[in-house]
């Protein structure tokens, strides 16, 4: 009883342990005029039977400013959450006002963000962090890392809660959406997974406004193995865009999709976000880089004046690899180890059971 109750009260501490840590972890935050490039975050290769969800809810019409906003998001049904990242992407009004942004996923909360405004200047592209990209524009990217253990993985919905908190009341706090990055593992996926997650806030202008906004952005994803590719894929994500004119993508120089793209939805109004997948199977080489125009020699007089690159994801399929010969030689050396030891063990007990002395009999 002692045993129990004492690896039950284990159990409880570290679980308060764990959520008292994404509480109280820094986030780290900067702005910089013109907004940032996307850079990728998190890759890893080779994942077996490994599959990925990318998410994105509007939430544009409702006013987070010291309201709290719900949203949920549903995952494939799968035996483990390898790695997940959340994102708000959030309307200040200006970029010289401040706020706090409080979240909880599924009742844990999540880390306490301090959007300073001009005053961020700290930073950094990792996942293992919860960071914060501020544009210039009024715009403000939030991914919360530590999520992954807070998932569901039975199909039902991940309940999202957060509050723009502005005593001030000058904060817009509107979010234009919230989207969440998934990596999971379940042994009905047949494939290898190579994956590689790229964020920031990458606004881009047809004529650069008063605020920098270049009219090209570029993301650069090293390390790609291009052998036995079954298939492959590029997620570019946008939290808007504007109705009427569009932009390009081109994977290795090869254009994607239209020419050229429209990744506005909704209208003007409403800031719909978009998910634009592309096949780039073929497309791989050894350097590869994504670029994003809304330049007039890629795409004409309809460049968007005003569109937000926030989440890239390249997804890289590869078949299940065979069963090493090594792993086999292992299999059967332990097989015929237990076999042989079975075989010990029998002999030991016969010859001592016939040493053993006859009971007497009267």
């Amino acid at each position: 009883m002692i045993k129990q109750f004492n690896n039950g009260r284990i159990v409880r501490l570290a679980a308060i342990a764990a959520a008292t840590w994404l509480t109280i972890s820094p986030a780290w935050a900067g702005y910089v005029q013109p907004g940032y490039d996307l850079q990728v975050v998190q890759s890893e290769q080779g994942v077996t039977h490994a599959g990925i969800s990318y998410l994105t809810n509007p939430t544009w019409s409702i006013s987070g400013r010291n309201t709290d906003v719900n949203s949920s998001f549903v995952i494939p049904t799968c035996q483990d959450i390898r790695f997940a990242r959340l994102y708000l992407d959030i309307w200040g009004g200006n970029s010289a006002y401040t706020s706090t942004v409080t979240a909880s996923l599924n009742g844990t909360p999540l880390a306490t963000v301090n959007i300073n405004g001009t005053g961020d200047t700290n930073t950094t592209f990792d996942a293992t962090r919860t960071c914060v990209y501020g544009s210039g524009a009024g715009m403000w990217q939030i991914g919360y890392s530590g999520v992954s253990g807070l998932l569901k993985k039975d199909g039902t919905p991940n309940l999202l809660s957060f509050q723009v908190i502005d005593p001030a009341g000058r904060f817009d706090g509107r979010t234009v959406c919230a989207s969440l990055v998934s990596v999971y593992t379940d042994p009905s996926v047949n494939q290898a997974l190579d994956y590689y997650l790229a964020e920031a806030d990458g606004t881009l202008r047809n004529v650069p406004g008063t605020n920098g906004s270049p009219a090209v952005r570029t993301l650069a994803l090293a390390g790609i193995n291009t052998s036995n590719v079954t298939s492959a894929t590029y997620i570019a994500g946008y939290t808007h865009g504007t109705i009427g004119q569009a932009d390009q993508l081109l994977f290795n120089g090869h254009l994607l999709g239209s020419n050229p793209n429209d990744v506005a939805l909704g209208t003007t109004s409403d800031y719909g976000p978009n998910n634009l997948p592309f096949d780039v199977t073929g497309y791989l080489d050894g350097t590869n880089t994504v670029r994003y125009s809304v330049a007039s020699a890629d795409v004409g007089p309809s460049g968007d004046t005003y569109l937000r690159a926030n989440i890239g994801l390249l997804e890289v399929a590869h078949p299940l690899p065979e069963p090493s010969t090594i792993a086999l030689l292992a299999t059967g050396a332990a097989l015929l180890l237990v076999r042989g030891w079975k075989r010990v063990v029998a002999s030991v007990k016969r010859m001592a059971s016939g040493c053993l002395p006859e009971v007497s009999r009267t």
